[in-house]
């Protein structure tokens, strides 16, 4: 176990910031760069939810992701 790092301090790594990974992945999966603004956020969902809707024969699932990384941009943006 202690070679694995289940052990002792010696392999904890730090964690990262709070937030930076999720935001970058919602940025990623609406397909967003650098600094956008709320109407960038909001026209790459209605670009992605329009090609995935389930209604639409898309996937529960991705809809699903782009609909959180909408959430979790705006509501970053409104901070």
């Amino acid at each position: 176990l202690q070679r694995r790092g289940f052990y002792g301090e010696q392999n904890r790594q730090e964690p990262p910031p709070p937030g930076v990974s999720d935001l970058q992945d919602a940025m990623d999966i609406l397909g967003l760069t650098g600094t956008p603004t709320k109407s960038d956020v909001l026209a790459a969902h209605r670009r992605l939810i329009h090609k995935l809707h389930p209604d639409r024969g898309g996937s529960d699932y991705l809809a699903s992701q782009v609909n959180a990384a909408r959430d979790q941009l705006l509501k970053y943006l409104d901070k």
